[in-house]
């Protein structure tokens, strides 16, 4: 199933440019040209991220963040001609997950949804990556703690020494000594 984006933008050439882009992607599109409008589209089904210009009729870009921030987590980009950076700082602070100043190349926009999205769904649809120490950890816990529980008193001691034995500890002594 293809990723949904909502693009919000008053401006239909960009609009259009964006769309093309992102179908090309892979990802189904709807657009909303005006802040009531987003809010709506947003409502009737929620997307997986919302590309935002902030100047718009109806209702500004703030407001739609704010509104979308209010029920859901959803990632945002801002995409505006508003570059000052009180206008950015606003813009993270009112919840957006990234902030791109118009003009803009179509390719870099691309490549930060695909981060935002890579970010976003990693907590919620993809399985967590095993990174090369995890999966360090997990061989010497099953190649080596579970023949020789010693080893792991060891570990312990190194990465909190004390003079007297844990109860885990204890227990792991106990059951080495009668193996």
């Amino acid at each position: 199933m293809a990723r949904n984006i909502l693009v919000v933008e008053d401006d239909n050439n960009i609009s259009d440019l964006i769309r093309m882009y992102l179908e090309k992607e892979g990802f189904e599109v709807r657009i909303a040209a005006d802040g009531g409008k987003a809010v709506e589209e947003f409502k009737a089904r929620e997307p997986d991220l919302v590309l935002l210009d902030v100047m718009l009729p109806v209702l500004d870009g703030w407001g739609v963040c704010a509104k979308i921030r209010e029920t859901s987590k959803c990632p945002i980009i801002m995409l505006t001609a508003k570059g000052e950076t009180f206008d950015k700082v606003l813009g993270f602070e009112l919840g957006a997950d990234d902030y791109v100043v118009k003009p803009f190349d179509a390719k870099e926009v691309m490549a930060r949804v695909k981060a935002v999205l890579r970010r976003s769904g990693a907590r919620s649809r993809a399985p967590p990556i095993k990174t090369k120490l995890a999966r360090i950890i997990e061989i010497v816990i099953t190649k080596y703690l579970r023949k020789r529980p010693e080893y792991l008193l060891f570990l312990l001691d190194t990465v909190t020494p004390t003079n007297r034995l844990s109860p885990w500890s204890q227990t792991c002594s106990r059951r080495s000594k009668r193996s």
